[in-house]
């Protein structure tokens, strides 16, 4: 380790946006990191894009394992080094330059954080951020506490891309880590985080640029039932005590809230199921849902609506 901060990239058949994701860590305003990157099995030319970053990054780590998924990958990437820091990157995502400085200077602060996210926008193309890039933020860009971080996530969605985090090393591996497996793998740590009464700082400024391909899922209409399931996995992992390296389960109060997020997005789920799919499919998929809800009036309500998409 000759650095504080591991910056981790999970890379999986990322050819067409490797280049632009690498070139963005190598404008970094702060170049006091080292790169960790794993291949999760990929089978187009990344390999060899990444091998001919290694005149750019000389100390880069590639990591190559069988496809896993990102929870698989991210936990991989974590195993490597013992650095105090770890920012993370996707593929086809880009950095601002000032990205990395930017969040280090609220972890250097006082109080000092658990983990520092930024604010983010989407773009299908890069042309879509000129002007952006060259846009350097303030030195005095306001930074958001979120000591309300468990009663956001549980009643609302993300309000920050989850892969613009620096972690605190020993938050993240007092919280379990990423999930294993691919369903809730990156919302659990932050909820994690938030029920341990950990500290999360957000920078306003815009430093992570989130691709978004025209047919991916987040901008399909199946998207809000498969968010949904990814919540109510990663809650029920940690109603079993199931996360990473803990023991145990959560205390009673903690427990109450998780039960209570549960029904409702069990009934975000549902909903994502009379908006996405077919009707034959979605009824398949919603008794089993609707037998989960608590709460004899609420069921007869999501009974009501499912019956009505015959």
């Amino acid at each position: 380790m000759s650095h504080e901060v591991c910056v981790a990239m999970c890379v999986y058949n990322a050819a067409a946006t490797l280049p632009q994701a690498l070139d963005s860590l190598k404008a970094q305003t702060w170049q006091g990191f080292d790169l960790v990157v794993v291949d999760d099995g990929s089978t187009d030319a990344s390999a060899d894009i990444l091998e001919a970053y290694r005149t750019v990054f000389p100390g880069m780590t590639i990591v190559r394992q069988k496809n896993g998924g990102i929870g698989m990958a991210r936990r991989a990437a974590v195993a490597q080094g013992g650095h105090p820091w770890l920012a993370f990157i996707d593929a086809d995502d880009i950095w601002h330059p000032a990205k990395l400085e930017c969040q280090l200077r609220v972890a250097h602060g006082d109080p000092t954080p658990d983990a520092v996210v930024c604010g983010h926008v989407e773009f299908v193309d890069e042309s879509e951020l000129t002007g952006r890039l060259d846009r350097l933020p303030s030195q005095h860009d306001a930074v958001e506490w979120m000591d309300d971080l468990a009663d956001r996530l549980l009643t609302r969605n993300f309000d920050f891309h989850p892969a613009s985090v620096l972690w605190r090393r020993a938050a993240l591996e007092a919280v379990g880590g990423y999930a294993a497996d691919r369903n809730g793998e990156d919302f659990q740590p932050f909820l994690s985080l938030g029920l341990s009464g950990a500290r999360l700082a957000k920078v306003s400024g815009a430093l992570y640029m989130a691709r978004v391909n025209p047919g991916s899922l987040s901008r399909s209409t199946t998207n809000h039932y498969v968010g949904a399931m990814a919540r109510i996995a990663a809650i029920d992992r940690l109603l079993q005590g199931k996360v990473g390296e803990l023991d145990g389960t959560p205390d009673d109060g903690a427990r109450a809230r998780l039960l209570i997020a549960r029904q409702r997005f069990l009934r975000w789920a549902l909903h994502g199921l009379r908006v996405g799919y077919p009707r034959r499919e979605m009824h398949a998929m919603a008794w089993p849902l609707i037998g989960q809800l608590v709460s004899y009036r609420v069921r007869a309500v999501e009974i009501l609506k499912t019956l009505a998409r015959r």
